[in-house]
């Protein structure tokens, strides 16, 4: 898949050069800009998995749309990792990033845990769910949410059902683990 993409790239630019993001700081800040570059292995993987993310793209927005019909009443919001984000957790883990199940991830947000409960009998009806952790019955730590993947159109979506509480707990434990001085 990535010779097809690269050939894109090298059949426009005459020079055999292909885009790459780079960071370019400027006046205490970080902007991000492209250069031409010549194609390597590293280029062409991170070619490879831009085209990946991209893939996951239509299917999100559909199952964004599926998923506020089932839910009407409930906030949900979601979010793509970026490339950078595949990039790094791919060598963090040693994982290949066609391996992962959080490319795309939805929350949906429910006023209380019995309606959660029923959001999981709904969601389990409308979608194919391949994998679930219940970390509400079996909580992880501080973190408590249903977390299931569902497929769509052959790709993993990853959902996740809370409340609010839910959400502020599981930010603030995220911010005093990763985000506060002494931590890092």
């Amino acid at each position: 898949m990535s010779l097809i993409l690269l050939n894109k790239y090298l059949e426009k630019s005459p020079s055999g050069l292909v885009p790459r993001k780079v960071p370019i700081h400027r006046e205490g800040r970080t902007y991000y800009g492209t250069r031409w570059v010549r194609p390597n292995e590293e280029t062409s993987h991170n070619l490879e998995v831009q085209s990946f993310v991209q893939s996951f793209e239509p299917v999100f927005a559909s199952a964004k749309t599926k998923l506020q019909e089932v839910f009407p009443n409930s906030q949900i919001s979601g979010l793509m990792k970026s490339i950078e984000s595949v990039l790094d957790k791919e060598k963090r883990r040693g994982q290949d990033y066609t391996d992962f199940t959080d490319i795309a991830g939805l929350r949906i947000h429910f006023d209380s845990i019995n309606d959660i409960l029923g959001g999981i009998e709904s969601l389990k009806k409308q979608a194919r769910v391949v994998q679930e952790d219940d970390y509400i019955t079996h909580p992880k730590g501080y973190y408590r949410a249903y977390h299931a993947i569902i497929e769509v159109e052959g790709k993993p979506i990853e959902v996740q059902l809370r409340t609010e509480k839910m959400t502020k707990l599981a930010d603030w434990g995220h911010d005093v683990l990763y985000k506060m001085p002494e931590n890092n």
